[in-house]
């Protein structure tokens, strides 16, 4: 895993709450995707740690991450189309086993979500790669 050099000014420490949701603001190059990245474990802190409910990030499986962190790259290359709620409802992936489809409770919470987060135009919008 590659090692990341983050800046002094952004070694802080802090907490978010259940329910809460995080923005990370500021301008091009700064070091958004990179704090981001390492927050959630798909980078290494040159120094530091993050925990995730207490426990060391780098210590869990990849499933007891992804059942609280839902996370969707700047760049992707996806094959197909997508609308703005199929790529909500791809968050809920880690709570399906391997063939499961999502289904009705799956579309509920994704719909709930996105209506929570004030989004009622995107449900339907095509996401494109």
């Amino acid at each position: 895993m590659d090692k990341v050099l983050v800046p002094a000014y952004i070694s802080r420490t802090f907490s978010l709450e259940a329910g809460h949701i995080l923005s990370i603001l500021g301008p091009n190059g700064i070091g958004k995707t990179t704090l981001l990245k390492c927050m959630i474990g798909l980078l290494s802190w040159s120094s530091g740690h993050s925990l995730l409910n207490g426990q060391y990030i780098q210590q869990l499986k990849a499933k007891e991450i992804w059942n609280t962190i839902s996370y969707i790259p700047q760049t992707h290359g996806f094959s197909f189309s997508y609308t703005g709620l199929e790529m909500v409802m791809m968050g809920r992936s880690s709570h399906l086993s391997l063939f499961e489809q999502p289904g009705t409770k799956e579309i509920e919470m994704a719909e709930a979500m996105m209506e929570r987060l004030e989004s009622r135009i995107l449900p339907r919008r095509i996401v494109t790669a």
